[in-house]
């Protein structure tokens, strides 16, 4: 009983720092721009339904209530949402680390794969058989390390030091809950443990903590990023007229001070080419040829 009591303790403060942030992680994606932040938060809120879902299991454990069909109602549709929301937000996550080139293959692979994980969730707790909990198991272990292998291939690509610091912590924190969890199973399996003492996610819950940690040190850097002082801010005007981005604002900010493009690199912990790319794009949205022009414009737009 006190196993239990400890293991639901666990849970419920890792739910609680999971719902805190995931908040601050969409603050910061509002603020950056930054998509991978806000792909991360979706992750995360899919891990915060799976732990709701572990933290039921448990309570039947240590109470020894049995699901009847409105608790097993409750549980398929969390498992379900659960699953749903993961396969969902995984690949968007992944796609907007190391873009893929147009394949019809992937474009038909991925509705019957979210519809099958999907599907599996619901199974796993309608019916009470080893079969389904193992394919739901895979299932989700199959979309992580498909996941893990895509972005080891395309780390290369990733011109971003951040970036390519964030897919590294990633990868191995995936690779390294994958392997424990299967060694879980497989050592449960062999001693003979009960099948709803297996369904429990211990190795997860540590995985989610991982990720929590992870993401939070993004989350909260690019929160509290520097910004341009008070008298030299674009104009909410100017802003809203050609389209800038949060992004896209700081940097103008910073070239209005007299920023080299090195100096607001490193201040915003993107690469060189990526600050170039954005001086591209507000050049193109704003219409502005050079530096001096981009600045007379914004100071020709007053708050």
């Amino acid at each position: 009983m006190g196993i239990y009591h400890a293991w639901v303790l666990v849970d419920l403060v890792a739910l609680s720092l999971g719902v805190g942030i995931i908040f601050v992680a969409l603050l910061s994606w509002e603020r950056s721009g930054i998509r991978w932040l806000r792909d991360l938060a979706f992750v995360l809120f899919a891990g915060t339904v799976l732990l709701m879902l572990d933290l039921f299991r448990l309570y039947a454990l240590g109470t020894g209530w049995p699901p009847g069909p409105t608790g097993r109602t409750v549980l398929a549709t969390l498992s379900g949402a659960g699953n749903l929301v993961l396969v969902l937000a995984v690949p968007a996550f992944v796609k907007d680390i190391v873009p893929l080139p147009p394949s019809r293959f992937r474009r038909v692979l991925r509705p019957i794969g979210t519809v099958l994980i999907t599907l599996l969730g619901v199974l796993d707790e309608v019916f009470d058989v080893a079969v389904f909990h193992v394919m739901n198991d895979l299932g989700i272990a199959g979309l992580l390390v498909s996941a893990a292998v895509i972005m080891a291939v395309g780390y290369r690509r990733i011109t971003e030091p951040e970036t390519r610091r964030m897919v590294k912590r990633m990868m191995w924190l995936t690779i390294g809950s994958i392997v424990l969890s299967r060694s879980q199973l497989l050592v449960m399996s062999l001693l003979g443990v009960a099948l709803v003492l297996r369904r429990v996610r211990v190795v997860q819950v540590f995985y989610y903590l991982g990720m929590l940690a992870v993401v939070l040190v993004y989350a909260v850097k690019h929160l509290f990023r520097p910004s341009g002082t008070p008298d030299l801010l674009p104009s909410q005007e100017f802003v809203k007229r050609y389209g800038i981005s949060n992004r896209e604002h700081d940097i103008v900010a910073m070239i209005m001070q007299g920023h080299a493009n090195r100096v607001i690199a490193e201040r915003l912990f993107i690469s060189d080419r990526t600050v170039k790319n954005h001086i591209s794009t507000i050049y193109r949205k704003s219409g502005a040829v050079n530096k001096v022009q981009l600045i007379n414009m914004v100071r020709n737009h007053p708050g």
